[in-house]
């Protein structure tokens, strides 16, 4: 059973944010299942027809971010596997819950564009000396004319700063960055640089 007073304004989800809730799931979800060896990079990419909110990164940027992680991963003489994170196999098929917690329960970093494929940042492996590492994209004043970025009113338009660090309510057990989002066009556009 859950009360709430009248006062409150959960019509957003960011409104119920609660460290300590957010903190007992990781914790729970940790006790509960499997923790597999922590040894990839997850870029998620946002597919254009798999996502309603746009915040799309065009193929050619998300190649040179991989090659970027790639490469720097490389220059600490890493040779951990970046795994290109759509929330879908090769073949199309959704991935299952235990697929998508065995892949982020094994990242050491994640980084992409806010949406929901970024929430499984809640399965990711700490420990007392290393925390691991998010780098979101949340959209900026900048990017008002990409769709998702902003939130119309009338003529106006507002921009629309989300990010799971917000929602989980601080992360502790990540260590969150954040890049912002610019926009890639003068008009209304999906995607985003």
């Amino acid at each position: 059973l859950f009360l709430r007073p009248e006062s409150l304004d959960i019509s957003r989800p960011e409104h119920l944010r609660i460290s300590e809730l957010s903190s007992a799931l990781h914790q729970f979800s940790l006790q509960r299942h499997r923790q597999f060896k922590v040894d990839k990079v997850i870029y998620y990419k946002r597919v254009p027809g798999a996502v309603s909110h746009s915040r799309l990164l065009e193929e050619a940027e998300s190649q040179t971010l991989l090659e970027l992680a790639e490469k720097t991963i490389r220059a600490h003489n890493r040779s951990d596997e970046i795994v290109s994170f759509t929330g879908a196999s090769a073949d199309g098929t959704l991935l299952s819950f235990k697929e998508q917690y065995r892949l982020f329960n094994s990242a050491y970093l994640a980084f992409g564009p806010h949406g929901a494929g970024m929430a499984n940042v809640l399965w990711m492996q700490s420990s007392c000396d290393q925390l691991p590492r998010v780098i979101e994209f949340m959209c900026s004043r900048d990017a008002a004319n990409v769709r998702g970025c902003f939130i119309a009113t009338g003529r106006k338009r507002y921009p629309r700063p989300m990010s799971y660090w917000r929602l989980y309510g601080g992360a502790s057990w990540i260590k969150y960055f954040i890049v912002w989002l610019l926009r890639r066009h003068d008009h209304p556009s999906d995607f985003a640089r």
